[in-house]
């Protein structure tokens, strides 16, 4: 299975178990990946495509956590860790 259908079989099995930490990250990552195939017609991703994706999502988070970290919102810093741990 390539990394793509991965993303997409993990996200439903985090809506069946409801799990919302997993559930967001993958949604997001599931929506660039979309996002990016509809910008370019009939592009299909390689996994290395995809992973460029999924680094970049980590790396957003980590921003995003150190950012809230800074303003001393903990618990939106914990989600951003939470979410990243998962991708």
């Amino acid at each position: 299975m390539d990394l793509k259908n991965q993303i997409f079989a993990d996200f439903i099995t985090a809506m069946k178990a409801k799990d919302d930490v997993a559930k967001t990250a993958l949604s997001s990552v599931k929506a660039k990946i979309v996002e990016a195939e509809k910008a370019t017609g009939d592009w299909q991703p390689t996994d290395s495509e995809v992973l460029k994706i999924v680094i970049k999502a980590i790396k957003q988070r980590e921003e995003s956590q150190s950012i809230y970290e800074n303003a001393g919102r903990t618990e939106q810093a914990f989600a951003e860790a939470s979410e990243a741990a998962v991708l």
